[in-house]
């Protein structure tokens, strides 16, 4: 009677083993497709992260542009007879120690300020139109 029960038991236990390793064999391909789609998603993320990155970089350089380009004009046009007779690195000098302090506190603030009103209504009326 021990002899009949190790055999049943060893035939569970082959066919325990011949349904894992289907198992196994049926799962290795699974595994790999699932790495290439992983690898393919990350490679679709890094993409689009660099076109953000770009996006954000050109973002970054209107604002500082907007922001110095009416300082620049409104410093020049209100000084630039004074220094018409300094010469060039004294008026580079004094020109941007104007600038720079108008700029860095209050156009560079505003048109941030304005960039961020402008986004959020956007994203706004593009979130209520989406379906």
């Amino acid at each position: 009677m021990n002899s009949l029960m190790s055999k049943s038991n060893g035939r569970a236990f082959s066919s325990i083993i011949r349904s894992a390793r289907s198992e196994i064999a049926t799962t290795k391909p699974t595994l790999t497709m699932l790495a290439e789609h992983a690898s393919q998603r990350l490679t679709i993320l890094k993409a689009l992260g660099k076109r953000h990155a770009n996006l954000e970089r050109l973002k970054r350089t209107a604002m500082v542009w907007l922001a110095a380009y009416p300082s620049v004009l409104l410093v020049i046009s209100l000084i630039g007879d004074v220094l018409e007779d300094w010469p060039l690195p004294l008026r580079v000098l004094v020109a941007t120690g104007i600038i720079v302090p108008i700029v860095a506190n209050i156009t560079e603030p505003t048109v941030k300020a304005s960039f961020t009103a402008i986004e959020r209504a956007w994203l706004r009326r593009r979130s209520r139109s989406a379906p």
